[in-house]
């Protein structure tokens, strides 16, 4: 997730994702590559169904009793050091194939 850790605080870029789940975007990549027709030159944008903050996704597989890359931080906090762009929402398409697994169905699974 990028996140740095230093004892029981890790610390993560301010943020805004919408995760999906790996397997839904194999099957989309699948399906669009195997579509018959011409060879297209076209971006295809994936994303999951919900939007939030790096941390608060972190946060939430915490309480779940999940690990952050075999780390259990007491305490995450946010800085921002990727940008004004990335903090807003930039690595969100706004015309994109929306996946259907909520995050809080893949922490249960």
């Amino acid at each position: 997730m990028g996140m740095v850790s230093k004892g029981s605080v890790a610390l993560a870029p301010t943020m805004l994702m919408a995760p999906a789940l790996r397997e839904e975007v194999a099957d989309f990549v699948a399906d669009v590559v195997t579509a018959p027709g011409q060879a297209r030159h076209e971006i295809r944008a994936i994303r999951g169904p919900e939007a939030d903050t790096i941390a608060n996704f972190a946060r939430r597989i915490l309480a779940a009793g999940g690990d952050l890359g075999g780390q259990r931080p007491r305490t995450v906090k946010e800085a921002p050091y990727l940008g004004r762009g990335i903090a807003n929402g930039g690595l969100i398409p706004q015309d994109a194939f929306v996946t259907s697994t909520r995050f809080e169905e893949w922490l249960a699974g």
